[in-house]
């Protein structure tokens, strides 16, 4: 194989895991600028959501303190926001 298709190789499997970690880190941020304004417009597609696509975090939170804290603080920040932004 060529210097250059394995140049290929490396630099789009450098791609694919950036791309999944970036995938990751927004998973990670997303559930409380998601989940507030969902909650106050629909708050059953909130439950619904806690339970399916954010179970997993949901889980973490409840066995980790420092996962919980996180998103405590998070969620402040989020509410703050939200309390400037509507008057």
């Amino acid at each position: 194989m060529s210097d250059a298709a394995e140049e290929s190789k490396k630099t789009t499997a450098g791609a694919w895991i950036a791309w999944g970690a970036g995938v990751l880190l927004l998973y990670i941020l997303s559930p409380i600028p998601v989940l507030i304004p969902i909650g106050y417009w629909n708050p059953q597609l909130e439950l619904q959501l806690e339970e399916t696509v954010y179970a997993p975090l949901v889980f973490l939170c409840e066995h980790s303190d420092t996962v919980s804290m996180f998103y405590q603080i998070q969620g402040e920040g989020v509410e703050w926001m939200l309390e400037k932004l509507g008057g």
